[in-house]
């Protein structure tokens, strides 16, 4: 004859569900359901959100910070022996578990110390299988490890085992949103190398004569300084079409006697247009002018550049423009 579970019905609640969780702390048999492996991650998601809050709400940031690692440590070993009954509990010995958490942690620090990034690489294959490892369905039977949980079905059930399982998978998706800020903003300082590049080309072209009043399109393409194309389907000779996007407007500066130049990126992302303009572009850089319209040369007219330098863009789209002398 089968004997009830000793785990705690799923309508316990998280919380007591969570400290049923620590007084078991170096429990390593039985079987853990999916819910109460949501619940604990729920609970200590909060617990770990308010001790953050803490450290930056309170003048009291290293206590907070002590009481943090101190939570952290204490924490662990509870959470592996959830995950070998969480293991258990689909039938699976509990040194897959264990093995798991190996292949997370250890990688990270070996990839860390030794500046191997491949090790990092294991760690994050480790953990996106354990994210479908550890949330497999439970064997509804008795087996080697015990008899099931006794669960209540129900949509707040399954709607904490969803939350669970959200919060198990925050830091994958706070590295790929890292991911995808370095790779954007690799690109963003990619175009601001290229375009000093450009100016740098241009500046140098120039370096005897000290005078853009010949800069235009048709010098530069004629010079070979810029691999670029004239704009199609405008006349202007100062116009070139922009590797980035939108049009690219290089002239003599008409307000400054030709002394200076003038270098107009138009229609780029608002974003790239703010880093553009906040660069370092080195002692012949004047200044710049941010706007959600796009520039012409007529928009570094003495009384416009005074009124309009280092605007902000209000828009998705965005142009600057930058004076040299």
């Amino acid at each position: 004859m089968q004997t009830k579970s000793l785990e705690p019905k799923v309508s316990s609640g998280i919380w007591k569900t969570y400290f049923n969780v620590i007084k078991k702390y170096f429990c390593f048999k039985g079987r853990s359901s999916r819910y109460e492996l949501s619940a604990f991650l729920i609970v200590n998601f909060i617990i770990l959100f308010l001790l953050e809050f803490a450290q930056r709400a309170t003048g009291f940031i290293k206590t907070f910070a002590v009481i943090d690692l101190v939570y952290k440590i204490g924490i662990f070993l509870p959470f592996l022996g959830l995950l070998v009954r969480r293991t258990h509990d689909f039938g699976k010995n509990g040194w897959w578990a264990g093995s798991l958490v190996i292949l997370m942690a250890l990688p990270v620090f070996l990839g860390i110390l030794f500046n191997f990034q491949i090790l990092i690489l294991l760690s994050f294959v480790a953990y996106l299988f354990s994210i479908f490892f550890f949330f497999k369905k439970s064997q509804q039977e008795g087996n080697l490890y015990g008899e099931p949980n006794i669960t209540n079905k129900s949509k707040i059930t399954g709607f904490v085992t969803f939350v669970g399982w959200i919060v198990y998978i925050l830091p994958l998706l706070m590295v790929a949103f890292i991911i995808v800020m370095s790779i954007n903003r690799y690109q963003q300082e990619s175009i601001v190398y290229k375009i000093k590049q450009n100016v740098s080309d241009i500046q140098k072209f120039n370096q005897n004569q000290k005078d853009y009043s010949l800069i235009n399109a048709s010098y530069l393409l004629k010079n070979n300084i810029l691999n670029a194309q004239k704009c199609p389907d405008i006349k202007e000779t100062d116009c070139l079409q922009n590797e980035f996007g939108g049009e690219l407007i290089v002239s003599g500066n008409p307000y400054a006697k030709y002394k200076n130049m003038i270098y107009i990126l138009n229609e780029l992302s608002s974003q790239e247009c703010m880093l553009l303009a906040t660069s370092d572009w080195g002692p012949n850089y004047l200044g710049a002018i941010i706007s959600s319209q796009k520039l012409d040369i007529k928009d570094f007219s003495p009384e416009k550049t005074s009124a309009t330098m280092d605007c902000r863009c209000e828009k998705d789209t965005c142009s600057v423009g930058f004076v040299f002398n």
